[in-house]
């Protein structure tokens, strides 16, 4: 089921038809976005972002005002080419399993639904952990209940624990841990663009109204995707 109605994630269908997959995202996006003009504020900012694809969030951090630095690093070449560029962005190719950072190199890192695409998820939370100065910020998808019909997300390749998260966190000197959940949509957004029903302003009022009805009805164990958002201070 998730191959056929959740398969324009993979093929992207909203860059060419502009309908419901970025609005099946914004919550997350918003969330993350938010904390991250908090952070970074300051021109003395920086944030490393794992995983930055084509740059949305440097992008949107300069069309909000923020002065701070920006270094994306990901590991496809095409995206890091085709990347938003703007004043202080850099780019680097690398693959965030082997990060070329140094220890308390950098103030805020962040690695947005990226963990789950990793063999060793673990592993490069550790090194975030070595490299934040002073906040990290980390999504992951918690898909528990489409793993138990096996209808996860083809492309995710390992399953992230928020409480083995927190314990590695802990155990690293981590502190101010912060977890919340940011609920994706419960309409099925694939469908919607399967049957090219059209976004607009009529169209999305209405599917909002039916979302937060079903928010409020449907018990949390029975959602089926939802972001786990960590956020915690580095360890001293």
């Amino acid at each position: 089921m998730f191959r056929k109605t959740y398969g324009y994630i993979l093929n992207h269908p909203t860059t060419t038809r502009g309908y419901w997959g970025d609005w099946y995202y914004k919550r997350r996006y918003m969330m993350v976005l938010r904390r991250l003009l908090k952070l970074c504020e300051s021109e003395d900012a920086t944030l490393l972002e794992l995983g930055c694809g084509k740059g949305f969030y440097a992008k949107y951090l300069q069309e909000r005002g923020s002065k701070c630095s920006y270094v994306g690093c990901d590991i496809d070449e095409k995206s890091i080419k085709s990347a938003y560029r703007g004043d202080r962005i850099d780019y680097v190719k690398c693959d965030v399993q082997r990060l070329p950072f140094k220890d308390k190199s950098v103030p805020v890192v962040l690695c947005s639904e990226v963990l789950e695409h990793l063999t060793s998820p673990y592993t490069t939370l550790e090194a975030i952990t070595r490299i934040a100065t002073e906040t990290f910020i980390v999504t992951f998808p918690e898909e528990s209940l489409l793993s138990t019909f096996k209808d996860g997300h083809p492309e995710h390749v390992s399953t992230i624990e928020k409480k083995m998260v927190a314990e590695l966190l802990s155990s690293k000197g981590s502190r101010g841990i912060q977890i919340s959940h940011i609920f994706s949509s419960f309409i099925p957004c694939g469908v919607l663009e399967f049957l090219h029903f059209p976004r607009n302003n009529l169209t999305q009022a209405i599917v909002g109204t039916i979302d937060k009805l079903l928010k409020k009805t449907i018990p949390l164990t029975l959602v089926p995707h939802k972001t786990i958002l960590i956020e915690a201070e580095a360890p001293a």
